[in-house]
């Protein structure tokens, strides 16, 4: 699925936190987010997922989504936030099977289908043994990974990942993002996400966008985006960037105290 966003302007009020931004993503492909704090990364997924309003167009595959209907949205992009909402006295499995929604028609039931996909996303995830488990009851990390599941569930084309390992430990990162480059390749999905590890991102991103001051300051590979001097410019901050084995930079912090 590609994805055109052409001069979008996004406010909270009176206080406008993108402007004008414009950007193509092609579809299969994994576009990367990067920037500081509050310069407006989390505000442009959520108004490509339609749950902000926003000035300018956005277009999935050339239709405006604005003239899509809701249901059509949620089949085709899958959201997961970066601090999901657990309900209250739900289990692992009734909470994925929220994915499925969009296919159930209203005054339906879930079809043995919908009962099929989620138990293979769970297993896939490696949470199948969680399934009866209450989702308040989840570690940070849990819960991440089970609000992937269900988005997985949706079966969207289109994915969209708020700093989704913000709450894993080194291992499951590499794990939840490894699978995510299997999907995206295997089902042709398109990702789009934010992060803030920028060494993680660029081994996994086709392409990366720089958001600064609601603006796109830099776009293009890793290599190109992750240069010292641009991360000095926008993030503040002192780094030197390495390679690893497969020529990726590698962003290390630098103290910078003159010695």
């Amino acid at each position: 699925m590609n994805v055109g966003i052409a001069d979008v302007v996004m406010r909270y009020g009176s206080h406008e936190v993108l402007n004008g931004v414009s950007l193509e993503i092609p579809g299969g492909s994994w576009l990367g987010i990067i920037g500081p704090n509050g310069t407006g990364k989390s505000t442009l997924l959520r108004g490509i997922a339609r749950l902000l309003p926003y000035d300018g167009s956005i277009t999935f595959d050339g239709d405006e989504i604005g003239t899509l209907d809701r249901r059509v949205v949620a089949q085709t992009v899958a959201y997961v936030p970066q601090s999901p909402v657990l309900p209250e006295g739900m289990n692992v499995v009734d909470f994925v099977l929220l994915g499925r929604t969009p296919y159930i028609s209203h005054f339906g039931t879930e079809s043995k289908r919908d009962l099929e996909i989620v138990f293979d996303v769970l297993t896939t995830l490696d949470l199948i043994h969680f399934r009866d488990r209450l989702v308040t009851t989840l570690s940070g990390g849990e819960a991440q990974r089970v609000t992937l599941a269900r988005a997985l569930a949706q079966q969207a084309p289109l994915v969209l990942l708020d700093e989704p390992t913000a709450a894993l430990d080194v291992g499951h990162q590499q794990e939840v993002l490894d699978l995510i480059d299997d999907l995206r390749r295997t089902r042709q999905l398109t990702v789009i996400s934010t992060m803030h590890d920028l060494t993680l991102i660029g081994q996994f991103a086709d392409s990366l966008v720089l958001l600064d001051g609601g603006v796109v300051v830099a776009e293009g590979t890793a290599s190109q985006v992750l240069t010292a001097e641009i991360i000095r410019k926008h993030y503040g901050a002192s780094v030197r960037i390495l390679e690893d084995d497969a020529g990726n930079p590698v962003v290390v912090p630098w103290r910078s105290n003159g010695s």
